[in-house]
């Protein structure tokens, strides 16, 4: 007969627990998978992250910091470890050390391990069985699968050894991890086969066992697998992987605070308003979880990096992460009176940690956290040359993890740095076989692509650069990159959209390569804005002197700011890289006369048509300028008169310029009959052609002439 207080195997209820717990990795993946048929796992990834993952910390801190009675017992820990955890964080931000994105991402492991580990010690709670060899059996089962799976997983290694490495530590040899992971996977099948024996006598003889902690067991150890190593995108498995986790941890303190306030025991405000179990509630609940949640999403997006800033910010983001793993690591001990009796479990054999027990726990634990992040600051502090080190530290994760793309990828980058670019294509295109969908790979093969073959490999590296964007919507250097190849095609305008559209996605981007901030500055040009425009181009030019691009942007800058000065120095590198572009030749001309620079503009004509007889353009010009320059020191009546008689005769006397400008060179001689006959000639054809304005203009140098004056240009 049951007892009349038995409690039931679930946590809330079977349909809840199976929803919320034990069935939610089958829900995860109905729900995300057919998400990322449509959308990249970058941005599921990116999503995922900051209002999922990072949104879950806040129930935890409801827990430390809403209820009296935890933050009585644990007050100092709660006061202390969050501003110790943002300085040391800083510390590592500033200096842009990579030891604490290794210690984090160990930590990580441990925490979903035993978040897991504590479910299957509350459903045997809840059955009654509380032996300490059955905890023990269950952790080491659950750690050993943890660290099987990690290890299986050629992503994941590949992630954890490239950490091992940015912080400058050395790696072993290939072998010696091999070694490691079978090791890993014996003991595994060790403890699975023990634990296994154990559940099945404890089956037979009768004794508690949670049949829900089998279930779940299994099924979440068959969803690690799944989505860290067997669905082949780790971005699409870690997503999917915490949104489960996250699930899990929404649930379960829900639950946890809705059951203590019923029993009366919520001690604040807060938790007494909170968990009264109403529909509105809950929304305000997954509300503001999301809300925390986009702090970390606008840190991501909005910050820049490198900048102190930045670096602040996500020393906050490490804060909270670390405090979140932290504080769960004591305030959900199923011993505990207050946990047990927000899970419903049996009072009777709850313990109240004692005083001395709790101070010592909080320094082993203050202990755990310094000295592997000492360590870890220490060794990459006296770390070698890194640099020099990443081709063979590179070829060793590689040579550990053959069939991780980004084992490849990585290392094509490496090659790049040390001027490989053989080595590099064939690592990325070997990136690409494994995973297809590798948004950076293909980003990176198309840059690589252009820089090493220009123009005859474009169709190629335009379709990885495209292929990455829509990989990558959030990444704006593969939309940066195919900008650039459309400005080396001469599509300006078409590049000018390509780029605007690509950096309007992350607004904190920068450009800091010369061509970048060439293509930057010639899209504020386009959008008039001379002086960001002058900015840009100058300090591309400063690591860049020959830009050739970023020289003609600035002289067209000049030239719409009306600055001579600067016009006539970017026209004169211009000429110096490219003395043979003959627009520029001109060009230069052109500003030497509206820079009152005559002599020097008149000594260019010269050349140019000795170079170029058959510009007649240019010969009038010439001639012009020879005939009415204001200056006697310019004027060359006899010369003008040459020129212009040429072009005349050579346009058989159709062409009303020329036969005004050789007038006004043969009154520069003194001609002055010459001159009116060959103004009432050119002033006869310009109105046959209704050229009004010209036709006025002649009969002012007509009414000059028959004054006996030359004309003179300006009057």
């Amino acid at each position: 007969m049951a007892s009349p207080h038995a409690r039931s195997p679930w946590i809330r209820s079977a349909a809840f627990d199976l929803c919320f717990f034990v069935g939610a990795p089958l829900l995860c993946l109905a729900l995300l998978l057919p998400i990322a048929q449509r959308v990249p796992s970058l941005s599921i990834y990116l999503a995922v992250m900051a209002f999922s993952s990072f949104g879950h910390h806040l129930p935890g801190f409801l827990r430390a910091y809403g209820e009296a009675e935890m933050f009585r017992r644990y007050r100092w820990r709660f006061l202390l470890a969050p501003p110790l955890l943002f300085c040391v964080f800083l510390f590592f931000g500033l200096r842009q050390m990579h030891g604490m994105l290794l210690f984090l991402m160990l930590w990580s492991i441990w925490h979903v391990a035993m978040q897991h580990f504590g479910f299957m010690r509350i459903y045997d709670a809840k059955q009654g069985q509380t032996s300490r060899t059955v905890a023990r059996l269950d952790r080491a089962l659950v750690l050993c699968w943890f660290a099987s799976v990690v290890l299986f997983s050629p992503q994941y290694t590949h992630d954890l050894l490239a950490n091992v490495v940015d912080v400058g530590a050395s790696l072993p040899a290939a072998k010696w991890i091999d070694g490691l992971r079978f090791a890993v996977f014996g003991a595994t099948g060790l403890v699975s086969a023990a634990w296994i024996f154990v559940c099945a006598r404890l089956i037979v003889i009768g004794q508690p066992l949670s049949r829900i902690k089998i279930a779940l067991h299994v099924l979440t150890i068959g969803f690690l697998a799944f989505v860290w190593a067997g669905l082949g995108d780790l971005l699409l498995g870690l997503a999917i992987w915490e949104v489960f986790h996250d699930l899990q941890y929404f649930a379960i303190t829900w639950v946890h605070g809705e059951r203590l306030v019923k029993q009366g025991l919520g001690d604040t405000l807060l938790t007494r308003f909170l968990f009264r179990g109403r529909a509105p509630l809950v929304l305000l609940y997954v509300g503001a979880i999301a809300a925390y949640g986009g702090l970390n999403y606008a840190v991501v997006t909005r910050s820049v990096p490198g900048s102190t800033l930045h670096a602040a910010l996500m020393a906050f983001v490490f804060t909270s992460t670390a405090l979140h793993y932290y504080y769960d690591s004591f305030l959900w001990k199923v011993r505990d009176e207050r946990t047990r009796a927000g899970l419903d479990l049996d009072s009777a054999r709850a313990e109240t940690p004692r005083a001395a027990r709790g101070a010592f726990a909080a320094a082993a634990q203050f202990a755990g956290f310094a000295l592997p992040l000492g360590a870890l600051a220490l060794v990459e502090t006296r770390a070698p040359d890194r640099a020099s080190l990443q081709v063979s530290q590179r070829e060793a994760i590689r040579d550990v993890v053959p069939d991780s793309g980004a084992a490849h990828r990585n290392l094509a980058v490496a090659y790049a740095a040390a001027g490989r670019a053989q080595d590099e294509l064939l690592e990325l295109g070997e990136a690409l076989r494994l995973e297809p969908d590798d948004g950076i790979a293909h980003a990176a093969l198309g840059t690589a692509l252009l820089e090493q073959f220009g123009a005859a490999r474009s169709a190629e590296a335009e379709a990885h650069l495209v292929r990455a964007m829509e990989l990558r919507p959030r990444d704006p250097l593969p939309g940066v990159n195919l900008a650039l190849l459309r400005l080396g095609e001469d599509r300006a305008p078409e590049a000018v959209e390509i780029y605007r559209t690509a950096i309007s996605r992350t607004p904190s981007w920068e450009p800091r390569t010369p061509s970048e901030l060439t293509l930057a500055g010639i899209e504020r040009l386009a959008a008039q804005d001379f002086a960001a425009a002058k900015s840009l181009l100058v300090r591309a030019l400063q690591l860049s002197p020959h830009d050739l691009e970023a020289l003609d942007a600035l002289r067209v800058v000049a030239l719409g700011t009306r600055d001579l000065a600067l016009e006539g120095e970017a026209l004169d590198a211009l000429l110096q890289a490219a003395p043979t572009r003959e627009d520029l030749q001109f060009a230069r001309i052109d500003q030497r006369l509206r820079a009152d620079r005559v002599a020097e503009a008149v000594g260019g004509l010269e050349k140019w048509i000795v170079d170029h007889p058959e510009d007649l353009d240019r010969k009038l010009a010439l001639a012009e300028i020879l005939a009415t320059h204001p200056d006697p020191s310019v004027r060359n009546g006899p010369r003008a008169r040459e020129l212009a008689s040429e072009v005349v005769s050579r346009t058989q006397r159709t062409n009303a310029g020329a036969l005004d400008v050789l007038g006004a060179a043969h009154a520069e001689c003194g001609e002055f009959e010459q001159a009116r006959q060959l103004a009432s000639e050119a002033l006869a054809l310009a109105e046959t052609h209704g050229l009004q304005a010209n036709a006025s203009a002649i009969r002012a140098r007509l009414a000059a002439y028959t004054e006996n004056r030359p004309h003179r240009a300006g009057r």
